[in-house]
């Protein structure tokens, strides 16, 4: 990450309360950590879907994935 406006961090959601923070790669991707997860934007939602389906994990931490997106203007 070369500056601030390549990452960003969300503090206390989930089942956990985990810290989930995501940051542009050299290569221009979006990389997201979050607990033991780490790996791209695409395979967080996908974790998402796998891991909270249908309850209020899988809501918040879909609104963290749009916010992200447009925050690295991918929306």
């Amino acid at each position: 990450v070369s500056n601030d406006n390549e990452h960003c961090g969300f503090d206390c959601f989930g089942s956990a309360n985990r810290h989930t923070h995501s940051y542009k790669t050299k290569s221009g991707k979006i990389e997201i950590t979050c607990g033991c997860f780490r790996g791209s934007i695409e395979e967080f939602e996908k974790q998402i879907k796998e891991t909270h389906r249908g309850n209020e994990f899988e809501r918040q931490y879909i609104a963290i994935v749009e916010v992200i997106k447009i925050k690295f203007g991918l929306k």
